[in-house]
């Protein structure tokens, strides 16, 4: 909770929200907040600022706020969404360091560092935001005689990946 003390007052009614609102659900391995209750969309820009959010990498106008089976709201980062489904007892964690059994890690974190070198950096999407597009994946695959399960844990647990099914990409950044 020391985290949220950063921004007191934004900090506490972020966290009775995640206390007290049903309607958060996972989406892409995230939190997925609506900007419906204690906190609106006039507190994006200050949940940005206080880095708690993941951006919408989908955009190329660095937008935070997407649009869910009709809700707008915005995807927590994953050390909040994981603080979330601790609070909660979600049914679910993010895939991310934090969770990922320890007889892995060391395996899990190799393959992603090395699945990066075949990702080209997105400018467009801002700054440290990388493309990986589902050939190279698959290539990538393949050359290591890898399994589907080995890869996506790669791509999920090491690097927090977000699939992009319509442009047939993985996109991911160094910020969690």
């Amino acid at each position: 909770m020391d985290y949220l003390r950063t921004h007191p007052t934004l900090g506490s009614r972020l966290l009775a929200e995640l206390e007290r609102n049903p309607k958060i659900i996972e989406l892409q391995n995230r939190a997925f907040l609506p900007v419906t209750g204690l906190i609106s969309d006039y507190d994006v820009s200050a949940l940005a600022e206080a880095a708690w959010l993941w951006p919408n990498l989908t955009s190329t106008a660095g937008e935070f706020t997407r649009i869910h089976r009709g809700e707008t709201g915005v995807l927590l980062n994953t050390r909040l969404s994981l603080m979330f489904c601790q609070l909660t007892n979600a049914p679910w964690r993010p895939c991310c360091h934090a969770t990922l059994p320890e007889e892995l890690h060391s395996h899990v974190i190799s393959l992603a560092r090395r699945i990066r070198a075949f990702a080209v950096e997105d400018i467009g999407r801002g700054a440290k935001t990388f493309s990986l597009s589902f050939w190279a994946r698959d290539k990538f695959q393949r050359t290591h005689d890898l399994s589907q399960d080995e890869i996506e844990q790669a791509i999920l647990y090491g690097s927090g990946g977000d699939k992009n099914q319509q442009r047939e990409e993985i996109l991911f950044c160094s910020r969690s």
